[in-house]
């Protein structure tokens, strides 16, 4: 089973898929905005939620934002503030 997280302003969802692409599972919170630490105990009870309701583990894909280095052909991942 494969898990990916889309983390946006006003929700964090969750969406989990069968090895061959079906959907299993959709779930969505609303995202924290008291900190940093609040945002990562939403997506770990969102993992944990999933897993629990589909009684197996899953490999968990996240993609983030980047700033592009253009010249020095990198990517850089913002760090929210704590």
């Amino acid at each position: 089973m494969r898990l990916g997280v889309d983390l946006g302003g006003t929700k964090i969802e969750i969406l989990a898929l069968e090895n061959g692409g079906g959907e299993l599972l959709r779930e969505r919170v609303p995202t924290p905005r008291e900190s940093y630490e609040e945002i990562v105990r939403a997506i770990a009870g969102l993992v944990q939620a999933v897993e629990s309701k589909l009684g197996r583990k899953g490999s968990l894909g996240m993609p983030f934002p980047a700033a592009s280095a253009a010249s020095r052909a990198s990517s850089r991942m913002p760090i929210p503030p704590t």
